[in-house]
């Protein structure tokens, strides 16, 4: 074009300071006279511009410039030739004030194009996403990025802007040349140095380094993927794939990469990952927003902790209500369940080995933790494999010491109360598997999430006799009386659960223990000894 030949002759001098202002008022001139093709070509021009020697300080009149540029084109027809431009470099400078008033017109001016040419303009669609902006920010310039404990960017400057410069960052073929055959090939060099440029500017910790280069990765090869589904044809001759029209791309590495693509080795991979991805039917409706983001932005409205079962019901679900498909609505409701049944827990941590969404979506593959976005590792997250064991450890320990110590509240709180009594459990068999107290019969109680009603009672577990013994209700914590002791669970009426209520005969200087049924019927009498109640008789 013309204009690409004009700025040619520009390239006499260093950058000029004022370059982005320069390619926004060239862009403007351009899109008001219809030319919107030559206008996007400001964004990626390299623009220099001469110093004069008779302006007191060599100051830059890249505006000078500009000024002919801009009247030239406002006087010039839709089309024209090489050879119909003015010489700039020999035209008169204009003074500053005049340029200042320039500027000012130009701000200002609203370019009206009439109806006729408006009609048969073609639509402007939108273009990939550039960031000029960000990619021009000056050496003293950073944008901060702020990060939540998992190591993960969050806000308008981490969670948005960042990503998005990082799919600029990843479709720069000089950076990451897309001619490698996969990312854990991608050379060092070229990495460091993508992570250096992404430094200057934004304000990233080096604790970011591994999201960054996680997040690079996804993008490159969706990259790539775009470009063979649009430039690209299965079984098609090789020479014919041999021009690419996307800008980004550099001839050199599109030649290499159609060659890759067109391998039998390339084509065998690829339908082996088409099967494997056939089999993902969980999608998320969450659009660009990031998990981080969600998860934080929960927490800041209601001061609500989600966990990944949460996440992965909240990024499942449409605006307009109801799940995204039948295969997300059915692992919806089994999470759902199984966080209503599982015991409460204090844990703030958004995810844990063997929670709800693990019990429903499976084991996490080494090294991975699903449903929680980009950043986190089991050993980040965990730490090491023994350091999960003492914590689970502690876990459980703190929660069997916080259910006695409210089993001791609810006791000392209803004092005489009948329901806080010594009670054996039994099992189908009738045998004794444990002894605890007897806390409440309430119907509307809810205990491991379900409610009493006219078959449970509450229990809280002292001893078990037999720790193997199955409970009849199980979480995901509780599966027998072991895992029972210290925490309340509920047990059938049906099965007799008998009651050791201690009475004192005048006549001999003995304690006699009446057994009991829950309906208070007398079922034997009984000699209490230092350990346990000796059955004498039994009533008929």
């Amino acid at each position: 074009m013309t204009f690409l030949m004009l700025l040619d002759s520009l390239h006499m001098g260093e950058h000029t300071r004022i370059e982005n202002e320069l390619k926004n008022f060239l862009k403007i001139a351009y899109e008001g006279k219809g030319m919107t093709a030559v206008a996007d070509e400001m964004k990626v021009i390299d623009l220099h511009v001469p110093k004069v020697p008779q302006q007191k300080g060599s100051t830059e009149c890249g505006f000078m410039v500009l000024y002919f540029i801009f009247c030239f084109i406002l006087a010039a027809s839709t089309s024209f030739g090489r050879n119909d431009h003015p010489s700039f470099l020999t035209a008169d400078w204009f003074s500053r004030e005049e340029y200042e008033k320039f500027r000012e017109d130009l701000q200002g001016k609203i370019i009206h194009i009439d109806a006729e040419s408006a009609s048969t303009s073609k639509k402007v669609k939108r273009g990939p996403t550039l960031l000029r902006s960000v990619h021009g920010l000056q050496s003293n310039e950073r944008i901060p990025v702020n990060v939540n404990q998992l190591g993960q960017p969050l806000g308008e400057g981490g969670g948005d802007l960042l990503k998005q410069f990082l799919g600029t960052v990843a479709r720069m073929g000089d950076k990451l040349p897309i001619d490698c055959i996969s990312w854990r090939v991608m050379p060092s060099s070229n990495k460091d140095d993508v992570w250096d440029y992404i430094q200057r500017k934004f304000d990233v910790p080096i604790s970011l380094r591994d999201f960054v280069m996680k997040d690079l990765d996804q993008k490159w090869r969706s990259w790539k993927y775009d470009l063979r589904k649009k430039f690209f044809t299965p079984y098609q001759k090789a020479q014919q794939h041999l021009a690419c029209s996307d800008r980004r791309v550099v001839e050199d590495q599109w030649k290499k990469l159609v060659q890759i693509w067109s391998s039998e080795e390339f084509k065998k991979r690829s339908e082996t990952n088409k099967q494997n991805k056939s089999k993902h039917t969980f999608f998320h409706c969450a659009g660009s927003k990031s998990f981080a983001d969600i998860y934080h932005n929960e927490f800041l409205k209601t001061g609500a902790t989600l966990d990944r079962g949460d996440l992965f019901i909240r990024t499942r679900m449409k605006k307009a209500g109801g799940p995204v498909n039948d295969e997300s609505a059915a692992m919806i409701d089994k999470i759902r369940d199984i966080k209503l049944t599982q015991q409460s827990t204090t844990s703030s941590s958004i995810a844990s080995v063997g929670d709800a969404y693990v019990q429903v979506m499976g084991r996490d593959r080494t090294g991975r933790i699903c449903g929680i976005g980009t950043g986190p590792t089991p050993k980040s997250l965990w730490g090491s494999r023994s350091e999960q064991k003492l914590r689970q450890d502690n876990e459980s320990l703190k929660e069997k010491i916080e259910a006695l110590e409210e089993g001791m509240k609810k006791i000392e709180s209803r004092g005489n109360n009948e329901f806080c009594k010594r009670v054996r459990i039994l099992n189908f068999s009738g045998e004794v598997v444990a002894s605890g107290i007897l806390m409440s019969d309430d119907n509307d109680n809810v205990v491991m999430g379900k409610k009493l009603g006219g078959e449970y009672y509450e229990v809280s577990i002292l001893i078990a006799h037999d720790p193997t013994a199955s409970l009849f209700i199980k979480d995901a914590d509780r599966k027998n009386m072991n895992d029972a002791i210290g925490s309340h669970i509920i047990w059938f009426r049906e099965y007799e659960i008998y009651l050791l209520k201690p009475v004192f005969l005048q006549r001999q200087s003995k304690l006699i223990t009446n057994l009991l049924s829950p309906h208070g019927n007398i079922l034997a009498y009984g000699v209490r000894g230092r350990r346990d109640t000796c059955l004498r008789f039994k009533m008929p």
